[in-house]
C-alpha cells in the first residue's frame, strides 16, 4: 500500500502523523554563542511540489543523526516530526508553523521530480522598506544592479534603490561575474535575506541564496 503524502499547507499541531515530500532548499547550522565550536541547531528551509515553504529545526543533540543525510537540493520523504509555532527573528516563511525533528523522525531519499528546484516569493520593495514591515521574516527580493558601493538614495520617481551587503562566497561570485564584462542590466535575486529597516538595507546571511544573471538570461531561466 502506498503512503499518503501531505502538503505543507496541511500541516498543523493537531496530529503528528504527517508525511511530507520536500526539497531541502537551504541548510545551515545555528550559532551557539556560549560554545562557538558546537552549533546550537541545524536549520532547514523546505519546499513541496506546490512551492510552499516551511522551516525546520534539528536540535543540537540530534544533528549527528541527520546532518549527513539532509543535503541541499535533494528531495526527501520526511515523517514523524513535531509541529510547533513559527517564532523567532529569522523565520524563513510566513507559514504559521515550523517542523521540529525528533529522535523518531524518519528521512528517506526520494526520486520524485515533481518538487521544484527552487521557488522565489518576491516581496515588493515598497512593502519591505515600510516601517510597519515585520523584519522577523526573511524575504526574497529582486532588482537590477545599478552599481557596487554605498547607495544613499532609496526612492526616486517611484523606483526604489536599496543597499545589499554581501559576505563570503557571494562577494567572490559577484566579483567574478563583473570581471566577465557583464555589467549592464544585471538582475540580482536574493532569497531568504534579512531586512535592516533602520538604515534601509538588506543583509545576506549564511542561509541566503543569491542569483546573479543578465536580464535576458534570468527571464529565460524563470520562464521555463
Amino acid at each position: 500500500m502506498s503512503t499518503k503524502h501531505n502538503f505543507i499547507s496541511n500541516v498543523s499541531p493537531r496530529k503528528q502523523s504527517w508525511t511530507l515530500v520536500v526539497r531541502v532548499v537551504r541548510a545551515w547550522f545555528g550559532q551557539n554563542y556560549k560554545n562557538k565550536k558546537l552549533p546550537f541547531s541545524m536549520e532547514l528551509v523546505l519546499i513541496d511540489r506546490k512551492g510552499d515553504r516551511i522551516g525546520a529545526s534539528i536540535r543540537r543533540t540530534l544533528i549527528y543523526k541527520f546532518k549527513n543525510q539532509l543535503q541541499e537540493g535533494m528531495v526527501f520523504t520526511i515523517s514523524s516530526f513535531n509541529v510547533a509555532s513559527n517564532i523567532g527573528s529569522y523565520r524563513p516563511s510566513r507559514n504559521e508553523y515550523k517542523l521540529n525533528f525528533t529522535i523518531n523522525t524518519k528521512v528517506k531519499l526520494s526520486k520524485t521530480v515533481l518538487v521544484p528546484t527552487n521557488v522565489y516569493s518576491f516581496t515588493p520593495a515598497p512593502n519591505v522598506f515600510n516601517e510597519s514591515y515585520d523584519n522577523n521574516y526573511l524575504v526574497d527580493v529582486i532588482g537590477v544592479m545599478i552599481g557596487v558601493g554605498v547607495e544613499k538614495e532609496y526612492e526616486r520617481d517611484g523606483t526604489y534603490r536599496f543597499k545589499c551587503t554581501l559576505f563570503g562566497e557571494y562577494v567572490e561570485e559577484l566579483n567574478s561575474f563583473l570581471s566577465s564584462g557583464e555589467s549592464q542590466n544585471v538582475v540580482v535575486a536574493i532569497m531568504l535575506t534579512k531586512v535592516k529597516l533602520f538604515q534601509a538595507f538588506l543583509v545576506q546571511y549564511k542561509f541566503s541564496y543569491i542569483g546573479i544573471d543578465p536580464v535576458t538570461k534570468f527571464i529565460s531561466h524563470t520562464c521555463k
